[in-house]
């Protein structure tokens, strides 16, 4: 049909459809797209062909992955260089304590030796003496025995009783940095210790709540650990791991820390009154190794631990070697008295003058001051040694 028949009814023409191309369609080079991933931003493109800015990216590229190598190698050097520190620490500590235990060792032993030599003299000293003064010298001596008897019978039941402390240092629970993951996992487990420390401590035991009654808690700290057991025991608790050890020590350890530091130095006191008084080194050594003995096996019981094996032994020396001292400073006693008359003859007289009086006075003086000196030494390393003894005993180190 020719094109102009194709008119409509109404005169409308109608144009036949455009032929389409076979040529190719060119795009210019200004409307390419960038290569996917690139960003414009990371470095400046120059121009010229597209070839060249590929060469450039590749070279890019393989500057980043060598800053990235020296980087993860020097994190590894870095941390290579941590691990070997810390291994350098812990062989000097242990060496240490190796040293610090061997001197322990060796005092205890001298004092061990001192103390059967002066237990032999004592007993020469009762056959000289007439056999009414025998009798009672005897008897004496026999409760001497047997109350160290008995308070370190006391001691070995309560450390075979209670389960072994295992402090955790606080310095470990707040290392945040290159540790991060290790703190992650220590935290974890000082939960689950403490956790375990808090369902076993016998709080309904009536013994138990007497004995800390005895040492300053009241039925009000009482009722607080427990309800702060149950809160911290209970599965929903949702508190961090800081938080959640925050409370445990401030709700639960510093009551028995109280009870422990009035244990402390009442026993110091008692120790520092009754070897300023003795008058034979037997009996010094004796009083201190009873009173030590007696504490360590209180502050056990307060915590409801015990050290370990090693440790219970380093502070038992510790006792031995406090006895062996307080036994030193009797038998020189007449050697302290003269050493402290001549100053307190020179304060004396700087104050009242010369007098004949003063002079027949100052060696009762010398020797009282000598005795309230070694009085207030021994209560001030038995004072030390519970100290050290709670260090071991708490579930929490503070150092």
């Amino acid at each position: 049909m020719p094109p102009e028949d194709l008119d409509d009814m109404v005169g409308i023409p109608v144009r036949a459809p455009r032929p389409v191309s076979q040529e190719p369609r060119t795009v210019s080079s200004a409307s390419t797209a960038e290569p996917a991933g690139r960003n414009a931003a990371d470095e400046a493109i120059p121009l010229g062909k597209p070839a060249s800015v590929r060469e450039v990216s590749l070279e890019v590229q393989r500057r980043r992955d060598e800053q990235s190598e020296a980087e993860e190698a020097d994190a590894a050097l870095q941390k290579t260089l941590r691990a070997e520190t810390e291994r350098a620490g812990a062989t000097l500590r242990r060496a240490f304590r190796g040293f610090v235990i061997t001197a322990v060792a060796v005092v205890a032993g001298l004092a061990g030796l001192m103390l059967c030599t002066q237990l032999i003299q004592a007993i020469q000293i009762l056959t000289t003496w007439p056999t009414w003064l025998q009798v009672i010298g005897w008897l004496a001596l026999g409760v001497c025995c047997l109350l160290l008897l008995w308070s370190l019978g006391r001691l070995l039941w309560f450390v075979a009783r209670f389960r072994q402390s295992r402090p955790i240092a606080r310095r470990l629970l707040d290392e945040r940095e290159h540790l991060h993951e290790l703190a992650k996992h220590v935290h974890a487990a000082a939960r689950e210790q403490f956790g375990a420390f808090m369902r076993e401590y016998p709080l309904d035991d009536a013994a138990q709540l007497a004995f800390l009654r005895i040492w300053g808690l009241s039925e009000r700290e009482f009722e607080m650990m427990r309800r702060k057991r149950a809160d911290l025991l209970e599965p929903g608790n949702l508190q961090d791991s800081r938080s959640w050890q925050e409370s445990f020590e401030t709700c639960f350890l510093v009551p028995l820390d109280a009870s422990a530091t009035k244990i402390i130095r009442r026993y110091a006191i008692l120790t520092a009154t009754k070897t300023a008084i003795s008058p034979w080194a037997l009996l010094d050594m004796a009083i201190v190794i009873y009173m030590g003995t007696s504490m360590l096996g209180s502050l056990c019981r307060v915590y409801q631990l015990r050290a370990g094996p090693l440790d219970m032994l380093y502070l038992f020396g510790l006792v031995m070697g406090q006895s062996f001292f307080a036994g030193e400073l009797e038998e020189h006693s007449e050697e302290v008295a003269s050493w402290l008359s001549d100053p307190v003859a020179s304060l004396f007289h700087g104050v009242l003058g010369d007098s004949t009086a003063i002079d027949s006075f100052l060696p009762g003086v010398g020797k009282i001051a000598g005795k309230a000196g070694q009085g207030i030494a021994n209560g001030l390393l038995l004072n030390r040694i519970g100290r050290n003894a709670c260090k071991l005993l708490r579930p929490l180190s503070p150092a």
